[in-house]
């Protein structure tokens, strides 16, 4: 945002100034500004997850029980950073896949050892089943989170672009004294909006 001595400036130049250099370098700064909002914001895209994801600290869960594991799961599944959680998911599951796996392989062996037959041996365990259950609501969530943070940006691309047509027929149709304070107004709600899609950069 411009300083006082700036805005003083501003409202001495005349309707032609305001019209060709005030708002060509407020439009460069916004570019600026909406590229460095992009790169810090999370995205859809998996190389962007991946980098935010990197920066988490991840626990031990190799010394967790299945239920603890679970729990683990769980309490992430039910917080607010779903988006931000992908290594710490990774991490439970590999550390539950392991443990279920030796669990099993010591199933099985004691059903042969006591005479069953390794074709025959089925064994069903709950909190397998919970553990599924809770993967595919993780999955769901992290669906769910991207797709409101895209609907969100296409909605800040529909008011910035309607601020942009409000500049232009501002620059057409305002008076010469009252130009500037509603070009300043319609800049300052342009820089409160959000990001916009990626590809739309370019064009905002």
């Amino acid at each position: 945002m411009l300083d006082e001595t700036n805005d003083e400036q501003l409202e001495n130049k005349s309707v032609e100034e305001v019209k060709s250099t005030d708002i060509v370098s407020e439009e460069t700064k916004e570019e600026v500004i909406e590229e460095k909002q992009v790169t810090t914001e999370d995205t859809s895209e998996p190389v962007k997850e991946e980098t935010i994801s990197s920066k988490v600290e991840i626990e031990d869960y190799s010394k967790l029980s299945l239920t603890e594991l679970n729990d683990s799961l769980k309490k992430l599944i039910e917080g607010d950073e779903i988006h931000n959680a992908k290594k710490q998911v990774e991490a439970i599951k590999n550390s539950f896949n392991i443990k279920f796996t030796e669990f099993i392989t010591e199933k099985k062996e004691a059903f042969i050892k006591e005479g069953g037959n390794e074709i025959d041996f089925h064994y069903k365990n709950d909190e397998k089943y919970v553990f599924n259950g809770l993967l595919n609501s993780y999955k769901k969530k992290v669906r769910a989170y991207y797709k409101e943070l895209e609907n969100q940006r296409n909605d800040n691309l529909v008011k910035k672009t309607a601020i942009i047509e409000q500049i232009k027929a501002l620059i057409t149709n305002s008076e010469t004294s009252t130009l500037y304070k509603e070009f300043k107004e319609l800049r300052d709600q342009f820089f409160k909006i959000g990001p916009v899609p990626r590809e739309n950069n370019e064009n905002i």
